[in-house]
């Protein structure tokens, strides 16, 4: 929050632009669980490990700060499980007792995303920054669950990382909440959250 409040006093005083040099191109990996903090539900576990693109594009600089569009493809492979079969309850659906069968059990499924984000870095030196980042989009899973309805949905991310900077090479480590729902366009949704560890290597082009 330190950083997004003082890149935005920066930004009031310049300009936005596309800066042509500082397009990036990457790849990354990580892997995600519900139990960690702050999350923990006892009621289901959940955990997920995907690989993603990304490109970034720097659209502000200032002395301290720059800012970049980020936009990043991700698939996702996750397994699922109910862990109190009593969250399904009888008064929310007629087969209560086959849903509670099904869902105790493991279960695996694939997820397709596409993140539009911002992300606010900051350099310390340079061959070593830090930043925040923040993103949405719309993702598509191929399984339900008893938390959320299969098809299309959302995935939220809020996080922080750090990279390494070796001339047109940049490794990234980041980590980060995620939030899966569908905006109440369909039920169920409780939603699925992890929190994820990632790292990856961008190409500046």
């Amino acid at each position: 929050m330190l950083f997004i409040c003082l890149g935005c006093l920066q930004i009031s005083r310049a300009q936005f632009q596309f800066f042509s040099e500082s397009r990036k191109i990457g790849i990354s990996f990580g892997e995600g669980q519900q139990n960690r903090f702050p999350y923990q539900n006892d009621n289901y576990r959940f955990e997920h490990q995907h690989l993603k693109l990304a490109f970034n594009q720097v659209f502000y600089k200032s002395s301290y700060f720059e800012l970049e569009l980020q936009i990043e493809p991700v698939y996702y492979w996750s397994k699922h499980q109910l862990l109190n079969k009593y969250f399904i309850q009888p008064q929310h659906f007629t087969d209560y007792e086959s849903l509670r069968e099904k869902y105790t059990q493991e279960r695996k499924f694939n997820s397709y995303a596409v993140n539009f984000g911002v992300l606010l870095r900051h350099y310390i030196s340079q061959f070593y920054s830090l930043y925040a980042l923040a993103s949405v989009g719309p993702m598509y899973s191929d399984a339900g669950t008893e938390r959320v309805k299969n098809g299309f949905t959302f995935t939220d991310i809020l996080g922080l990382g750090t990279s390494l900077h070796f001339h047109r090479f940049q490794i990234d480590l980041r980590l980060y909440a995620k939030h899966d729902s569908n905006a109440n366009l369909k039920t169920p949704n409780h939603g699925h959250n992890s929190v994820v560890v990632e790292t990856g290597v961008l190409y500046r082009l």
